[in-house]
């Protein structure tokens, strides 16, 4: 089962970006590379970092700070998680309270699997910078996947108010998330809500995973199965569809 937080859904989806607080929306270039570190270091006093000239020295940590950081994100895409962490050691060193590293090193423990690390993670990069719907998303992500559903759902409704409008397909993906947390806790009338959320004409896969999880709810598993196979039908790119059954195994009505 493949875990996903943002970083890894943005390679399928390039919708939001990690702690990009200019522009939090911004797509993929044409390289398919997301800008997903912002270019300036968040210091302790932003005051100063705006009206300061920072000093060589200062500009030089900033390089090395980027450098080790872009090398850390290039790890990552690579799934080279050893090689990720060591390169966030070298970027910590230098500036330990930027969120990324930390949104990133949570990254890491996700895919280890070792999620109270990566939750204590996320909640540090939480901390340095508030609303941030990629944050968020990762913080709910460890949460679904834990069946915390109390503190995921909330989680969750938290990350869909904050995402930007054109983050269409993310919204849909994260609107499926609620729909299984609402049905985990026994909330049948919001189960039903969100169901209705998406209709067939809509190019989204929700509708299709809307529907098969309906009729997981009422064990009827065979009818499930059909919806999902018109999903596989109308999104022929596994990539596309792949998070949506991710969702499913984590939720556990399929096996892989």
């Amino acid at each position: 089962m493949k875990i996903h937080t943002l970083l890894s859904v943005m390679a399928m989806m390039a919708l939001v970006s990690s702690c990009k607080k200019s522009d939090p929306s911004r797509a993929a270039s044409e390289g398919g590379e997301q800008d997903r570190f912002p270019r300036q270091l968040e210091r302790a006093d932003d005051s100063r970092a705006e009206t300061a000239k920072p000093s060589g020295t200062e500009r030089e940590r900033h390089r090395e700070f980027s450098t080790h950081l872009d090398a850390a994100r290039h790890s990552f895409d690579a799934h080279d998680i050893p090689a990720t962490l060591e390169e966030l050691d070298k970027a910590s060193s230098i500036n330990g309270s930027h969120c990324e590293v930390h949104n990133l090193r949570g990254s890491c423990y996700v895919e280890q699997r070792e999620f109270d690390k990566a939750l204590e993670e996320f909640r540090k990069a939480e901390a340095l910078s508030k609303a941030n719907p990629s944050i968020q998303f990762n913080i709910a992500e460890v949460l679904f996947v834990t069946k915390r559903w109390s503190e995921a759902l909330e989680a969750l409704d938290k990350v869909s108010g904050q995402l930007p409008a054109e983050s269409v397909e993310l919204s849909h993906l994260v609107n499926l998330k609620i729909l299984l947390c609402h049905s985990a806790l026994g909330n049948d009338e919001q189960v039903e809500a969100m169901a209705e959320k998406s209709g067939i004409t809509d190019d989204s896969p929700y509708f299709y995973f809307a529907k098969a999880a309906r009729f997981h709810i009422d064990h009827q598993p065979t009818i499930a199965e059909s919806w999902l196979n018109s999903a596989r039908e109308k999104f022929p790119d596994p990539k596309v569809l792949a998070p949506w059954f991710d969702t499913f195994v984590e939720y556990g009505w399929i096996m892989r």
